[in-house]
């Protein structure tokens, strides 16, 4: 294949080159995500144990807030996931006239079905997460009221 053909008024090389570099800033986000949200939860575990030391009542207060930044972590990361997947297939078409094997973006396509993906694993880490943190939660909650009552 001719990497200057014109498509649809378009240069292929030049279309090929900028869904690349939206592709590596798009993964690299997913990254960035995900490094910001384990900093998040690491932060809030050290107010969890200093809060927990001066009132131990109030410690559901962190757990939701954890809660809640779980939930909003995932919904970046899930966004995201959508461009990073539209990178890849736009990359893949502009590779539909090299031989088999020989794309970058076609070879990712291939990789995705063989073997487990970012997308499934992130999801178990905050679907794991954002269930252990609601379930703490409702246990700190209902231990504070059972403790109102005395």
């Amino acid at each position: 294949m001719n990497r200057n053909v014109k498509l649809d008024g378009l240069d292929v090389k030049t279309t090929y080159a900028e869904i690349a570099a939206n592709f590596r800033y798009f993964a690299t986000w997913r990254h960035k995500v995900f490094a910001g949200y384990l900093v998040l939860l690491f932060s809030l575990a050290t107010v969890y144990r200093w809060l927990c030391e001066k009132d131990a009542n109030k410690c559901w207060i962190i757990t939701a807030i954890a809660f809640v930044f779980t939930l909003a972590m995932w919904a970046l990361e899930y966004r995201n996931r959508d461009i990073v997947k539209a990178c890849r297939e736009s990359g893949k078409r502009c590779e539909a006239g090299l031989p088999s094997g020989t794309g970058f973006f076609s070879e990712l396509d291939e990789h995705a079905a063989k073997v487990v993906s970012h997308t499934w694993v992130l999801d178990v880490i905050f679907g794991g997460a954002a269930l252990i943190l609601l379930g703490s939660t409702i246990t700190l909650l209902y231990f504070w009221y059972v403790g109102c009552d005395k």
